[in-house]
């Protein structure tokens, strides 16, 4: 797996990764985040990449 993402405050802490090869997508999302800004939109863009 590739990282594709990490958190501002922390960059060693994993927030997406990717497989090299292959179209398999990971994130770490907890569904309380859509209550935060941008979070309906995060969600959004993910489920559209990984239709």
């Amino acid at each position: 797996l590739e990282v594709i993402a990490t958190s501002e405050a922390d960059p060693t802490e994993i927030q997406a990764v990717k497989h090299k090869t292959h179209p398999v997508w990971g994130v770490q999302f907890h569904p309380e985040s859509v209550l935060t800004q941008g979070g309906r939109e995060l969600l959004k863009n993910f489920l559209t990449l990984t239709r």
